[in-house]
């Protein structure tokens, strides 16, 4: 069964990475976001590879305990993106993408539900602990306060 698990993961992360930017492309976190067409709704595309470049940054470890292991593909540990100001937050935002480095953090599959999914204490609790840790590296970015982050998380 684990097989057929990481043979499922495996192709879909060859997948995600034949999809995402070329190398010759540079990203420019100063332009707009760029959309997609949805048939509901224009949603934002996310560039796979800036995950990749967060999750590769934190030693493919999680940030909120690096202890956490998961399983391994090709012999590196697998960790999720998540977004510390959440993707459903671009509207606001309009002049620059949330899609960039310093706003994904490494989350074991566990933490990545516990900030999503826990209750709003805690998951205030997280992405402030988050916040504090990244602030400087945002505001070259976006400006944002730690007031906004909690209300992101509060509902």
């Amino acid at each position: 069964m684990e097989q057929i698990y990481q043979s499922i993961i495996y192709k879909n992360v060859r997948r995600v990475k034949a999809e995402s930017i070329t190398d010759s492309e540079e990203t420019n976190y100063q332009k707009p976001p760029k959309y997609r067409k949805s048939s509901s709704s224009k949603q934002v595309a996310r560039d796979p590879k800036i995950k990749d470049e967060a999750i590769e940054a934190a030693n493919h470890l999680c940030e909120v305990n690096p202890s956490h292991t998961t399983f391994n593909i090709d012999g590196i540990q697998f960790m999720e993106g998540h977004h510390l100001i959440p993707f459903e937050e671009q509207g606001k935002f309009e002049k620059v993408s949330l899609d960039f480095q310093e706003n994904i953090i490494s989350l074991c599959p566990n933490c990545h539900s516990e900030i999503h999914y826990a209750d709003a204490s805690r998951r205030i609790e997280l992405a402030l602990s988050f916040f504090e840790l990244r602030k400087d590296k945002l505001s070259k970015f976006i400006n944002i306060d730690a007031e906004q982050i909690c209300a992101m998380y509060a509902d």
